[in-house]
């Protein structure tokens, strides 16, 4: 009797060792799902990227000397490690790539770039006794965000920046203090910004490598980017 007791007493924690060895594997073939799951559906969402950065060769310094200007910089998207410059920190006057966070703000200030603006004759005051670049729009015309974003970035038009400028903040003026504060929280420690146009202001002023943040910034909104 006393044999077959200790013989079901072994058979009952081998039963139980077998058992605890199915649960072990099946918790294990559940991690490697849910693993398998997050990276499918993270895979668009930075894992990808996460990935591909380490086939990346390492830049550690590009010489860019050959650049015909006097301002340049190359900075990496990913980290914002400078690659090479010249005169990066040198004060400038940034023009039209001022027009890069003013159709930054453009876009992170309209719920709907569907919606449409009525351009007035005041949005076109001064911009031809100034020469300014225009995209060709029309006082009187309703014209939509998205296309106003368009016309400020390609042909570079100065009324489409007045008219989100206008709209958003009531006055181009007060579109500027905006401007200074997103650049103050990007970091952007030499730049200071008059207007949405970048007509020419002696106290409208920025450096490449202050530019070169904006675009880092920038590039990570999947419209602006487009």
């Amino acid at each position: 009797m006393a044999a077959r007791r200790r013989g079901k007493k072994k058979s009952g924690r081998s039963y139980a060792w077998r058992y605890r060895g199915r649960i072990v594997a099946c918790v294990f073939v559940e991690v490697i799902i849910i693993c398998a799951l997050v990276i499918m559906i993270g895979w668009n969402k930075g894992v990808k990227e996460w990935f591909e950065q380490f086939e990346q060769p390492v830049l550690k310094e590009v010489d860019i000397s050959g650049i015909n200007s006097p301002n340049a910089i190359l900075m990496q998207a990913r980290g914002g490690k400078i690659l090479g410059e010249i005169n990066g920190e040198a004060q400038i006057y940034p023009a039209s790539m001022t027009k890069i966070m003013t159709v930054i703000l453009g876009i992170e200030n309209f719920d709907d770039l569907d919606e449409k603006i009525t351009l007035t004759d005041e949005m076109f005051s001064g911009l031809y006794e100034q020469d300014a670049t225009q995209a060709g729009f029309q006082p009187g015309e309703e014209v939509r965000v998205i296309d106003l974003l368009y016309g400020a970035m390609l042909p570079s038009g100065a009324e489409c920046c007045i008219a989100l400028a206008d709209t958003i903040s009531g006055s181009e003026a007060d579109f500027a203090e905006l401007m200074n504060k997103k650049a103050g929280k990007l970091g952007m420690e030499n730049t200071h910004f008059c207007d949405s146009t970048g007509l020419h202001n002696p106290d409208h002023y920025s450096t490449v490598k202050d530019i070169a943040v904006l675009m880092k910034y920038c590039i990570k909104n999947d419209t602006f980017r487009e």
